[in-house]
């Protein structure tokens, strides 16, 4: 069906709207406004919960131009900053945000916790009835971007691909604890569609983390040897602290609907 022909697009301007919008889309190269973070508690102890809150707007004559907010945890390392995790959140009544964080991070484990490394997510989605869930819980789905080599492969060039691995997680939604997790299954992004992947025994997985530098986002498939998972009888999204350390940074990354994007930060230190 051609739109610029079809009775209903041209009787109700359809195809005028859509050029119109793709044309601002298009000329749309300012990012959102993101204001510096606040926090409650920028020094965390163990059982230190600090609340984050900011402001979003839009910079497209007034309209709301906000595609998606993400709260994100990340490191600066040698004038880079390297994400350990960031996820969709909502925003609170107007351009308001706000969000708990524990000082903690998710890893993946495949042998019970005795060796973990930290995991980038991506996603993050709602998937109980916030309104008749009164235990103060909150059920998600994440998704979390490895690279996955077989079991009996060695070569990481040849035989790994990249999948996505799901879990759906339980958490506390005030603390923002992890109470409870299961593995759901890994895909593959193929040239047929998507494709699932079947997770064995003895398999290697590696983290694919991002970092920021000079305002461009890049994917980071790690190489350090310490960050490599062996997949064992199960595997596992657990939570762990971060490593004490003072270059550690929170804060949110607003994405427009022309895909432009801003990060802003406020210092933490984990103790």
């Amino acid at each position: 069906m051609a739109y610029d022909t079809d009775t209903f697009a041209v009787s109700n301007l359809w195809s005028k709207f859509l050029s119109d919008y793709r044309n601002v889309e298009s000329q749309d190269t300012d990012p959102p406004n993101v204001a510096a973070p606040a926090t409650t508690d920028n020094s965390l102890d163990s059982d230190d919960v600090t609340t984050v809150t900011d402001n979003v707007t839009e910079t497209t004559g007034g309209e709301d131009d906000v595609a998606e907010v993400n709260f994100a945890v990340a490191e600066l390392i040698s004038g880079t900053t390297f994400l350990y995790m960031r996820y969709p959140i909502e925003r609170d009544t107007g351009d308001n945000l706000q969000i708990k964080w524990n000082g903690k991070g998710f890893a993946l484990t495949g042998d019970n916790g005795s060796t973990y490394t930290f995991v980038p997510v991506t996603d993050f989605e709602r998937i109980d009835d916030e309104e008749e869930n009164d235990d103060g819980s909150g059920e998600y789905s994440v998704t979390i971007p490895v690279v996955y080599l077989p079991s009996g492969q060695t070569d990481w060039d040849t035989a790994a691909s990249t999948i996505t691995l799901n879990f759906s997680i339980k958490v506390d939604t005030d603390s923002f604890d992890l109470q409870g997790q299961a593995f759901t299954g890994a895909y593959e992004n193929t040239d047929s569609g998507i494709t699932p992947v079947d997770i064995e025994t003895g398999g290697k997985i590696k983290p694919i983390f991002e970092y920021i530098l000079n305002g461009i986002l890049y994917p980071y498939i790690s190489e350090d040897p310490t960050d490599i998972i062996t997949i064992g009888q199960s595997l596992d999204l657990v939570e762990k602290r971060l490593p004490a350390g003072s270059n550690y940074r929170i804060g949110f990354i607003a994405t427009d609907y022309s895909e432009n994007w801003i990060a802003n930060w406020v210092n933490v230190i984990i103790e």
